[in-house]
Protein backbone atom coordinates (compact mmCIF):
# COMPACT_ATOMS: atom_id res chain seq x y z
CA UNK A 1 0.00 0.00 0.00
CA UNK A 2 2.94 2.62 1.09
CA UNK A 3 6.10 2.92 -1.32
CA UNK A 4 8.37 3.04 2.38
CA UNK A 5 6.88 1.90 5.43
CA UNK A 6 10.55 3.42 7.24
CA UNK A 7 8.95 6.65 6.54
CA UNK A 8 5.17 6.84 7.59
CA UNK A 9 6.10 7.73 11.31
CA UNK A 10 5.13 6.28 14.58
CA UNK A 11 5.01 2.67 14.70
CA UNK A 12 0.93 2.54 14.99
CA UNK A 13 0.23 5.34 12.00
CA UNK A 14 -0.15 3.08 9.06
CA UNK A 15 -2.48 0.87 10.77
CA UNK A 16 -4.96 3.70 11.98
CA UNK A 17 -4.37 4.77 8.45
CA UNK A 18 -5.72 1.83 7.17
CA UNK A 19 -8.33 1.39 10.19
CA UNK A 20 -10.15 5.26 9.54
CA UNK A 21 -10.35 4.39 5.43
CA UNK A 22 -11.68 1.22 6.25
CA UNK A 23 -14.19 3.42 8.73
CA UNK A 24 -15.05 6.05 6.49
CA UNK A 25 -15.98 2.88 3.85
CA UNK A 26 -18.23 1.41 5.97
CA UNK A 27 -20.00 4.95 6.83
CA UNK A 28 -20.05 5.39 3.06
CA UNK A 29 -21.95 2.03 2.58
CA UNK A 30 -24.20 2.51 5.33
CA UNK A 31 -25.13 6.14 4.20
CA UNK A 32 -25.60 4.93 0.49
CA UNK A 33 -28.24 1.93 1.71
CA UNK A 34 -30.18 3.99 4.15
CA UNK A 35 -30.79 6.42 1.36
CA UNK A 36 -31.78 3.89 -1.12
CA UNK A 37 -34.26 2.28 1.46
CA UNK A 38 -35.60 5.64 2.75
CA UNK A 39 -35.82 6.93 -1.00
CA UNK A 40 -37.96 3.50 -1.63
CA UNK A 41 -40.10 4.17 1.46
CA UNK A 42 -41.00 7.78 0.14
CA UNK A 43 -41.95 6.36 -3.25
CA UNK A 44 -44.89 3.52 -1.24
CA UNK A 45 -46.28 6.74 0.19
CA UNK A 46 -48.40 7.81 -3.17
CA UNK A 47 -48.89 4.20 -4.50
CA UNK A 48 -50.47 3.58 -1.17
CA UNK A 49 -52.55 6.29 -1.08
CA UNK A 50 -53.50 5.70 -4.63
CA UNK A 51 -55.11 2.20 -3.49
CA UNK A 52 -57.24 3.55 -1.46
CA UNK A 53 -61.03 4.02 -2.13
CA UNK A 54 -61.38 7.58 -3.36
CA UNK A 55 -65.10 8.37 -1.55
CA UNK A 56 -63.23 6.62 1.16
CA UNK A 57 -60.55 9.26 1.11
CA UNK A 58 -63.14 12.21 0.58
CA UNK A 59 -65.05 11.23 3.34
CA UNK A 60 -62.22 11.36 5.97
CA UNK A 61 -60.83 14.71 4.86
CA UNK A 62 -64.27 16.14 5.09
CA UNK A 63 -64.58 14.62 8.39
CA UNK A 64 -61.28 16.45 10.07
CA UNK A 65 -62.01 19.83 9.28
CA UNK A 66 -58.12 20.49 10.59
CA UNK A 67 -55.17 18.28 10.58
CA UNK A 68 -53.53 18.50 13.87
CA UNK A 69 -50.99 15.42 13.91
CA UNK A 70 -46.95 15.78 13.27
CA UNK A 71 -45.81 14.79 9.64
CA UNK A 72 -45.03 11.61 11.11
CA UNK A 73 -48.69 10.88 11.31
CA UNK A 74 -49.40 12.22 8.09
CA UNK A 75 -47.16 9.85 6.03
CA UNK A 76 -48.56 6.75 8.22
CA UNK A 77 -52.18 7.67 7.58
CA UNK A 78 -51.32 7.83 3.69
CA UNK A 79 -49.18 4.81 3.67
CA UNK A 80 -45.66 5.69 4.85
CA UNK A 81 -44.00 2.32 6.50
CA UNK A 82 -44.94 2.46 10.43
CA UNK A 83 -40.91 2.43 10.70
CA UNK A 84 -40.89 5.78 9.02
CA UNK A 85 -39.66 7.35 12.84
CA UNK A 86 -36.63 4.76 12.88
CA UNK A 87 -35.85 5.47 9.18
CA UNK A 88 -35.20 9.19 10.02
CA UNK A 89 -33.52 8.17 13.76
CA UNK A 90 -31.12 5.99 11.19
CA UNK A 91 -30.42 9.15 9.09
CA UNK A 92 -29.80 11.45 11.61
CA UNK A 93 -27.54 9.27 13.61
CA UNK A 94 -25.66 9.28 9.61
CA UNK A 95 -25.60 12.71 9.35
CA UNK A 96 -23.44 13.28 12.65
CA UNK A 97 -20.84 10.29 11.79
Amino acid sequence: MFKDDDKIGPSGAKSFLVATCYFALFLNINATIGSFVLVDNLGEVGVEAAKRETQQLLMHIARTPRYTGSVTKLLEDYGASRWWPWMLVHCELDKRA
